[in-house]
């Protein structure tokens, strides 16, 4: 078992949904990729859903850096238009939903070990 609560929460979410979790936190800007790649180490994600979920995670980040570039180059360039508001929008949108989603995984998984080491007297205490 583990000695620490959270990074047992953490590695519990991690092997369940390796997949989702690992599409989120690819699609956060707040995670850096290095760090992220540390917590990935330290926790039991599955191989498969790491590579899947890495892919689709970061085809989202790579099209907006390449839009923000373009957009770039268009405006030192004089071609620029009207700014894309609606991709400002999305991307902001889609980070708020991956971190309150990310939290609230977290949380119920809390909730759930907290459940099962009261109900459960073959657990060592956190």
């Amino acid at each position: 078992t583990h000695k620490n609560k959270k990074f047992a929460a953490i590695d519990r979410v991690m092997s369940e949904d390796s997949f989702r979790i690992t599409v989120l936190l690819r699609l956060s800007p707040l995670l850096p990729l290095s760090l992220a790649n540390y917590l990935y180490g330290l926790t039991s994600v599955r191989m498969g859903p790491y590579v899947l979920g890495s892919m689709v995670g970061l085809l989202p980040g790579m099209f907006g850096i390449v839009s923000a570039g373009a957009m770039g180059g268009k405006a030192v360039s004089g071609a620029g238009g009207d700014i894309v508001w609606w991709k400002i929008v999305l991307s902001v949108s889609m980070i708020l939903f991956v971190v309150s989603y990310i939290g609230s995984l977290a949380k119920k998984t809390l909730d759930a070990m907290d459940k099962e080491s009261e109900n459960s007297p073959n657990l060592e205490p956190f």
